[in-house]
């Protein structure tokens, strides 16, 4: 994951007894078409919180430990984009401490940061335990340059000119 500096890319803006406001704000060190951000706490909040955002799509998980806001409008590698979180339940100051991060393309459940990256699925009689790591050399055959999501959450797919290639995401 890409990280601006924790004092830009959040901070917050308006705070009450038991909820705050924060602006993220992300400059890309590359062109993306589509992003995700990323907010997560150091533990599970003690505290039942509400996340919510306006301008993004917001998927929380683990314990509510994880949010993450994902766009699909185009921010070119150096520009700013920023968005409004309101998070309720808890003021800033009774909630675990939090970073900011993001990533290319949309990735609605980036849960298995915190887990141990096994997962298992069940398909009919067949159940497979274990971290799923398909590679498929020919995905970006066909699609449109940009980045994408890859069924394992330590990487994704960067397509050029139906090049596909396997990128793993750095300071996880």
């Amino acid at each position: 994951m890409y990280n601006n500096g924790q004092n830009f890319a959040a901070s917050t803006i308006y705070e009450w007894d038991n909820g705050f406001i924060l602006r993220i704000r992300i400059e890309p060190e590359m062109d993306l078409n589509e992003w995700t951000a990323v907010l997560w706490f150091a533990d599970a909040p003690a505290a039942s919180i509400s996340i919510e955002s306006y301008e993004t799509s917001v998927t929380t998980t683990v314990s509510q430990r994880v949010s993450t806001f994902c766009s699909y409008d185009a921010v070119a590698a150096g520009d700013r984009t920023k968005f409004i979180v309101t998070v309720v339940g808890a003021s800033v100051d009774d909630l675990p401490n939090m970073q900011v991060r993001y990533i290319p393309g949309i990735h609605k459940d980036l849960s298995c940061i915190f887990d141990d990256e096994g997962a298992t699925t069940t398909t009919g009689a067949t159940t497979t335990t274990g971290p799923r790591d398909p590679e498929d050399p020919d995905f970006c055959e066909g699609e449109t340059d940009g980045f994408y999501p890859h069924p394992v959450c330590s990487k994704y797919y960067h397509c050029a000119s139906g090049v596909t290639n396997i990128r793993v995401i750095e300071n996880q």
